[in-house]
């Protein structure tokens, strides 16, 4: 039995790395004040770093600019119920067969393996039906 999970959590390596960086300097079992902030307790990391800025100055890096990817077409999103809608009308109308072999065509067995990006193109070659 094979299992394959996906998870889609835009933000999340960027929180997963902030959670770090709060949480450098504790170990496991050691218990922290609530009302204490972090900035209260240097870590040991932080207190190595101020030794080294006393010995000798540090030259800045240039600030990397992150580039965000445009998006190409920024078309209406078309969601799973209104494909799922304009399908069954057709196969109401008798058109059952020409459905399934639609959705196969997408290569799915069902409507739901159908990735989201080609729900347009699905509805345009169903109102071909």
């Amino acid at each position: 039995m094979e299992i394959k999970l996906t998870i889609e959590a835009p933000g999340l390596e960027k929180a997963l790395l902030s959670l770090s960086t709060s949480l450098e300097g504790t170990t496991l079992g050691q218990v922290v004040d609530p009302g204490s902030k972090a900035e209260d307790k240097p870590s040991p990391k932080k207190e190595k770093a101020k030794e080294e800025d006393k010995k000798e100055p540090k030259e800045e890096p240039a600030p990397v600019k992150e580039e965000v990817p445009k998006e190409e077409k920024s078309e209406p999103s078309i969601s799973l119920e209104i494909v799922r809608g304009k399908l069954a009308k057709i196969s109401q109308a008798g058109k059952q067969a020409e459905v399934k072999a639609l959705i196969q065509e997408f290569g799915a067995k069902k409507l739901t393996d159908i990735d989201k990006s080609k729900y347009a193109e699905l509805l345009e070659a169903a109102e071909k039906l």
